[in-house]
């Protein structure tokens, strides 16, 4: 829920309440949570300022899943986020019941910084203003903060910071170890652009990341007295402390539904002792390409549209397509007709497939993407399908069929 504490609605840039001189901004950094959303954690900014009884939280995270099209501009990438203001203790109470860790750090600012900050956040954060297009990776609740603290410093931030990652896949792989099928989905959709080396301060979309690399930074102030002389450095944060502690919960039971790699695996084996029985019994099983190719068909659907027409940043140069793309789903919807798979088009859909598929699994040894260790069956079990097309051509209903007048000895025509 949004809502306003001590400001007015109508204020102006002019009337922007003034802070007292015992003001305080502190940076709050809060641990990842079970929802999907919440894997990565969240940042805010807390203004406090006891003689005027003025302790608020601004919030870049807050949606509206209500909101017309909420899902559709999602996917797409056009989604809008709002700077929210909720009262410190609105904020607190949130996170406490969500049994999540919230650590604040104390900016280190002159009282005109901690002005200008003040200010910038309030005029952000009118109807006018609050809107802003979400990216998750570029524009979102830690990145909007401190792009708006930096702008109000008097002199420059040094991070001084490497981050224990190379690149934003490996920081999504780190919050969602935890959650296998989000890490499996999320795999799917990033391209290699996610894999290419990031610099230390774009990987700081991360809220935790980001808390560490204000801990180590400094501030540079300019020279005054138009010499070269060094500015005396000062640290970004001042005090660092712990408002709430991850309570210790008991051990929750653990989900016995097989995880992405399993279930791959046991997919495969099913095509497989399929595919070998169809080899023994020289019938095919058309149903089971329309399942199979099916399943990849409609990942294909996916994964083209976030490469083809979303603007999400990272989904653009998705290797995954050679193997995984649409006309899978087609050639299943094709299979429901007998017309179709009588056809040299069925068979000749498999046969062209095979390379393909083949090149795709040898394209995982150096293709720069990340391959999620679920791909590798799930490439097997279409490449089985496929390689029966060579195997067993024509089924057997067809290749048994007698022609007329030959094998029996007989004429061919009813007398």
């Amino acid at each position: 829920m949004l809502f306003f504490v001590g400001i007015s609605p109508g204020v102006k840039a002019q009337t922007v309440p003034a802070l007292s001189g015992q003001a305080e901004i502190y940076l709050l950094t809060c641990s990842p949570g079970q929802e999907v959303w919440a894997h990565y954690g969240h940042t805010g900014i807390r203004v406090l300022d006891p003689p005027t009884r003025r302790d608020v939280v601004f919030n870049y995270g807050i949606f509206d899943f209500n909101s017309d099209n909420f899902l559709w501009n999602f996917v797409r990438g056009e989604i809008d986020y709002i700077l929210g203001i909720s009262s410190f203790e609105g904020f607190m109470h949130s996170y406490r019941n969500e049994n999540r860790r919230v650590i604040s750090q104390k900016l280190n600012l002159s009282q005109e910084e901690k002005a200008k900050l003040w200010e910038a956040l309030v005029i952000n954060s009118l109807p006018e203003n609050r809107t802003y297009r979400y990216n998750f990776y570029y524009d979102n609740c830690s990145t909007r903060a401190r792009k708006i603290i930096e702008r109000c410093l008097d002199g420059a931030v040094d991070y001084h910071y490497e981050a224990a990652y190379g690149s934003m896949r490996e920081v999504i792989q780190h919050y969602t170890a935890k959650h296998p099928w989000t890490w499996f989905g999320i795999s799917l959709a990033l391209s290699s652009l996610a894999d290419a080396p990031a610099p230390s301060l774009d990987l700081l979309f991360a809220p935790e990341l980001m808390m560490e690399a204000f801990e180590k930074a400094t501030i540079t102030a300019p020279a005054t007295n138009g010499k070269d002389s060094l500015q005396a450095e000062r640290c970004l944060i001042s005090e660092q402390s712990i408002l709430n502690e991850i309570k210790t919960v008991p051990a929750e039971q653990k989900n016995t539904l097989p995880g992405p790699v399993t279930f791959s695996w046991i997919l495969f084996a099913l095509v497989l002792t399929l595919g070998l029985r169809e080899l023994k019994t020289a019938r095919r099983h058309p149903l089971a390409n329309a399942l199979i190719f099916g399943l990849a068909g409609i990942a294909g659907l996916i994964i083209a549209f976030l490469a083809l027409i979303s603007v999400h940043p990272v989904t653009k140069t998705n290797y995954l397509l050679l193997w995984l793309h649409p006309l899978h789903l087609l050639f299943a919807l094709l299979i429901a007709f007998k017309p179709f798979r009588r056809s040299i088009f069925y068979n000749g859909y498999l046969k062209i497939n095979t390379p393909v598929l083949v090149f795709a699994l040898a394209g995982f040894g150096f293709l720069p993407q990340y391959v999620h260790p679920a791909m590798i069956p799930l490439l097997l079990s279409l490449l089985s399908r496929s390689l029966l097309a060579w195997i067993n051509p024509l089924p057997k209903s067809i290749r048994n069929k007698k022609v007329p007048g030959q094998g029996s000895g007989k004429s061919g025509k009813n007398l």
